[in-house]
C-alpha cells in the first residue's frame, strides 16, 4: 500500500487534490481529525492549562447551550483553573482562541507554538499510524495524508510520495478569507510554516491548482495512474 502525502501554501487547494483521490477509491489518513481529537484528551487539556491557564476552555454542555463560557468562567473566581482542572472532561479547546495565542506575530507566540507542537505532534502521529495499519489490513492500494505540517512535523517519512499543490498567492487567500481569516491571519499562519520554495522541494510531483477546475482533476487523474502503475 502506497501513502500520499499531499503539501502546499495554505488555502492552495490540497484537500480538493485529496478530494479526487478519493473519488477514486484512496482513504484519508486526516490529521487535522486526529488532532481534533487529541485536543479532548485529558492529558493534553491538563498541560494547556497548565501553560495558557483558562481562557482557552469552555464548557463542553454550555458551549452546546450558546453560554458565555468566558464569562462562566470568570464568575469562577481565583479557583477557576481548579475546578477545570478537576472537571476536565466536562470542557473542551477553543481552537480559535487558542490559535491567537500560537500564532501571533510575536516571539512569545512562537514559543507557545514550539510547546504546542511538541505536546500533540507525537500522539497525532500516532493515531496517523493506526489509521495507516488499519487501511494496510484492508488491502487498500494507497491512502492520502493530508495534513497541514506533513514536512514540519516529520510525517512525510511516512509517505512514498508527495504531491506539492501550487497556487498563487492571492487565490490561495481568496480562499481562506472564506474562513474569516484577517489578512494578518493568513500571513502569520504561513509564516509558521516551511517556506513553500522549500516545501517544494520535497515534491514528488507537482499539480498547478491556477488552472481551472477541470483541467486540475485530469492532472491529478493522470498522476494517479502513474502511482498505480508504479505499484
Amino acid at each position: 500500500m502506497k501513502v500520499v502525502g499531499i503539501i502546499g501554501g495554505i488555502g492552495s487547494g490540497k484537500s480538493s487534490v485529496s478530494s479526487i483521490f478519493v473519488k477514486k477509491g484512496a482513504p484519508i489518513l486526516d490529521a487535522d481529525r486526529a488532532g481534533h481529537l487529541t485536543l479532548q484528551e485529558s492529558y493534553i487539556k491538563q498541560k494547556l492549562l497548565e501553560r495558557f491557564g483558562t481562557a482557552i476552555f469552555e464548557h463542553s454542555i454550555e458551549k452546546k447551550n450558546n453560554v458565555n463560557n468566558q464569562q462562566q468562567i470568570s464568575e469562577m473566581g481565583n479557583d477557576s483553573a481548579g475546578i477545570i482542572e478537576k472537571n476536565i472532561d466536562n470542557y473542551s479547546i477553543n481552537r480559535k482562541l487558542l490559535a491567537d495565542l500560537v500564532f501571533a506575530s510575536t516571539e512569545e507566540a512562537k514559543k507557545n507554538l514550539a510547546f504546542l507542537n511538541a505536546l500533540i505532534h507525537p500522539e497525532i502521529a500516532r493515531k496517523l499510524e493506526k489509521q495507516r495499519q488499519t487501511f494496510e489490513a484492508r488491502k487498500k492500494e494507497f491512502v492520502i495524508l493530508d495534513a497541514p505540517l506533513i514536512l514540519e512535523a516529520g510525517w512525510h517519512k511516512m509517505a512514498d510520495y508527495l504531491i506539492f499543490v501550487e497556487a498563487e498567492e492571492e487565490t490561495r487567500w481568496n480562499r481562506v478569507r472564506k474562513r474569516n481569516w484577517s489578512r494578518q491571519e493568513f500571513k502569520n499562519r504561513e509564516a509558521a510554516q516551511m517556506p513553500l520554495s522549500e516545501k517544494k522541494k520535497f515534491a514528488d510531483f507537482v499539480i498547478n491548482n491556477n488552472q481551472p477546475w477541470d483541467q486540475m482533476v485530469e492532472q491529478v487523474e493522470s498522476l494517479i495512474k502513474t502511482i498505480r502503475q508504479s505499484n
